[in-house]
């Protein structure tokens, strides 16, 4: 079969594919749970997190009814656990089902059950595997297992006492010859006529093509980090998702970057934009900064989405800087069609912010603490709703953002360019003399925040004062440069704290905003010395979304370390050095 790098670490990213819902990860207890090591099977939830204990399922080598000890290798394009007896080889066939095959050994799948929790494991005509771990919450997956070669064995019972089945202990039996084949569903294959499977090693070879495809959009490493490109690109590949267009009525109506495959089964707006920026390709990037656009109701944009569900809510909104970085990367051009199509969707989302979180002139704020999208940020101290120097600052790219595209549509300029020149105006007004405040909007009381984000306009570049610009320059510099990137809190502040997202930690999503101000305003330099800093950090090893700033690591649930804008953000950072 055919193969491919890189080779993954399943304790910190899922084996699986892009759109497929079906994924493998490695339990190691690192997170102080009691769950016995190894590999299990997981699902891709729409909208909510994968459950692990009471929904999870056991993959296990087998031979003569004992259990064998066994070691893997994975790439994206499959899966292989090897043991004395025999190989297992597990691969993504199409993107809803995934194929297993053994020599020499069987499998054991255990799953366990939780007190009414109405899943079940059954064998349905046909020898057809019927794994139900949905239940009542839905998110521990179904898992349909349809036999080319050899026999499922199924031994959960139902217990009256509990008024349920026993734990799930489930063997897929190779045939008379030693080998096994089974095709791995989500929905019931013999009553939807689901998916017509492919070859093994046209599988394989279709996989590997998509994912060089996918490395085909994105822009070459420096040699220096040319081992790590393929896996970034892989964390972000694994996470895109297909929209649910023939849904009576569809949530997601373009694809999208989901956060996370298993806990994190929907995609946030603000990280779209992330995700568009790494892309060298122009086509691409645009795609997924109007990609939320389209499910915009009443130039409201959803937070947060995915097929089964959406929520409409604020958030950082990242799509100027990153129209501001598509332009920059085609010299300033785009489609007249495409400008005014992204032009009329963003000036009524812009118009949206002036309503709903404007309270004056040039005056924009951030209405609660969820807005920010930054868990533990030290704004949350602050009295809300609260004007911040981050917001501004985003809003003047987004603001800079519509008079390039009313220029490319043929539309009149001149009130951008006024509303921008009002926002930066507004901005400077909360320059304390040393960095920039926050302020309140109830009581008008201004914060010094150490926070990183409060750093966030030395992105606007020359759009500063030269000393404000240089101020700012040299704080970053001295206060928030760490070996693993941009601090998110200066480390005397009082509320500093090496390992939170928000208020020490290096936020890897962070890095990528920065870096992304400062390259389209120029400003390469600082945008180099944080990429430098972010990708030695994982050229060691220690890739995460959140890196502790001091002491030790960060522990993660396994399977989770590195999620999908994560690695968008290790491209775009590689593309600026």
């Amino acid at each position: 079969m055919a193969g491919t790098n890189p080779t993954l670490d399943l304790t910190k990213i899922p084996f699986g594919g892009a759109h497929c819902g079906i994924l493998i990860y490695e339990e190691n207890n690192s997170d102080g749970t009691n769950i016995k090591p190894g590999l299990y099977l997981g699902a891709r939830i729409q909208g909510g997190e994968h459950r692990r204990e009471g929904g999870i399922v056991d993959i296990v080598p087998v031979a003569d009814d004992k259990e064998l000890e066994y070691t893997y290798s994975a790439t994206p394009t499959k899966l292989t656990m090897t043991c004395k007896a025999g190989e297992i080889q597990i691969i993504i066939d199409t993107d809803s089902t995934a194929r297993i095959f053994a020599k020499g050994v069987g499998i054991k799948l255990y799953a366990k059950f939780p007190f009414y929790s109405m899943m079940n494991a059954s064998i349905l005509p046909g020898d057809l595997l019927d794994l139900n771990l949905g239940g009542t919450t839905m998110n521990g997956g179904r898992y349909l297992m349809k036999p080319n070669k050899g026999k499922p064995v199924c031994y959960s019972v139902f217990n009256p006492s509990t008024n349920g089945p026993d734990d799930a202990r489930v063997e897929l039996h190779p045939d008379e010859n030693g080998d096994l084949d089974f095709e791995v569903y989500t929905m019931n294959p013999d009553e939807w006529g689901y998916i017509d499977y492919e070859e093994p090693d046209e599988a394989c070879i279709r996989v590997e093509k998509n994912f060089e495809n996918a490395k085909s959009s994105y822009p070459e490493f420096p040699e220096k980090y040319a081992e790590i490109r393929d896996f970034a690109i892989y964390a972000a590949w694994l996470s895109r998702e297909l929209p649910n267009t023939v849904d009576f009525y569809p949530t997601m109506v373009q694809e999208v970057f989901y956060s996370g495959k298993l806990t994190h089964g929907w995609a946030n707006a603000y990280e779209q934009p992330l995700h568009a920026m790494a892309f060298a390709d122009c086509e691409q990037e645009y795609k997924f900064i109007e990609n939320m656009f389209l499910s915009m109701k009443n130039g409201m944009l959803p937070g947060m989405i995915s097929t089964s569900k959406s929520q409409y809510q604020a958030g950082p909104p990242t799509q100027g800087l990153a129209v501001m970085d598509l332009l920059r990367k085609s010299n300033g051009k785009l489609d007249k069609e495409k400008a005014k199509a992204l032009y009329s969707k963003m000036k009524e989302n812009y118009l949206w912010w002036k309503k709903s979180h404007s309270f004056g002139e040039n005056r924009f704020s951030y209405n609660h603490r969820d807005e920010l999208c930054l868990a533990g940020v030290s704004y949350n101290v602050c009295q809300f709703p609260l004007e911040t120097p981050d917001l501004y600052t985003l809003m003047i790219f987004y603001v800079q953002a519509l008079e390039k595209l009313a220029a490319l549509s043929g539309e009149a300029t001149e009130s951008w360019q006024k509303e921008c020149e009002g926002l930066a105006k507004t901005l400077l007004e909360l320059w304390n003399g040393k960095s920039f405040d926050c302020r309140s909007v109830r009581s008008g009381e201004r914060y010094t925040s150490e926070s990183l984000l409060a750093r966030l306009p030395v992105a606007l570049g020359n759009c500063l004062p030269e000393d404000i610009l240089k101020l700012l320059q040299r704080d970053i510099r001295e206060n928030y440069l760490s070996e693993a990137g941009l601090i998110s809190e200066k480390r005397d502040s009082a509320l500093f704290d090496p390992r939170s997202e928000g208020r020490g930690a290096v936020t890897t999503w962070l890095q990528e905003l920065f870096a992304a101000g400062l390259t389209v305003n120029g400003e390469k330099d600082l945008a180099s010395e944080i990429a430098s800093r972010v990708l030695d950090n994982a050229l060691e090893g220690r890739a995460a979304s959140v890196v502790a700033s001091e002491g030790s690591r960060i522990v993660y649930r396994p399977g989770d370390a590195i999620n999908s804008v994560t690695g968008s953000a290790l491209v775009f950072l590689a593309s600026v050095i």
